[in-house]
């Protein structure tokens, strides 16, 4: 079974409290110790990450901000293996559906929602894989411990 974190950067990397940087137009950069815990995830689980976030485009593209993300990642050895599909922003979560159907089969995966807005997530019944952060903290390590419960099944 395929684990896989799906991924939103703004409020989940980074928080209210961000400086923004100049590197990436002012815009909030992320923070290693949220990026850290993001590695936590993926270290207790071997889980892959799928991009979800806005920030999807400027990673495609190779724009500076997406140039930014890619080596804040690899610092801590992560990587995006794939770029949530997305037909409409609030569509989410059925978006992010179809592109794992796709991408690894139906049924053979187990994921996380890592984001801090709910977007469809309750309405399609798949709030119970959200781990909801809040732009006020980012990531937390209670968020990493829900993370990796979910991911591992425990």
């Amino acid at each position: 079974m395929n684990k896989v974190i799906a991924l939103d950067i703004d409020g989940v990397l980074n928080n209210c409290n961000t400086p923004g940087d100049e590197k990436i137009w002012g815009y909030p950069g992320v923070e290693d110790v949220l990026v850290e815990r993001l590695a936590r995830i993926v270290e207790a689980t071997g889980a892959d990450i799928i991009l979800t976030s806005t920030w999807k485009d400027e990673y495609l593209m190779g724009t500076p901000m997406g140039e930014y993300l890619a080596n804040k990642l690899n610092e801590y050895n992560l990587f995006i293996d794939f770029i949530n599909e997305e037909t409409r922003w609030e569509n989410r979560g059925k978006d992010l559906i179809n592109s794992l159907n796709k991408y690894y089969g139906k049924n053979n995966y187990n994921y996380v929602i890592l984001d801090d807005e709910g977007f469809d997530y309750e309405s399609l019944g798949i709030a119970d894989h959200w781990v909801r952060t809040y732009e006020t903290y980012g990531l937390t390590d209670e968020n990493v411990e829900k993370a990796i419960s979910i991911l591992n099944c425990i």
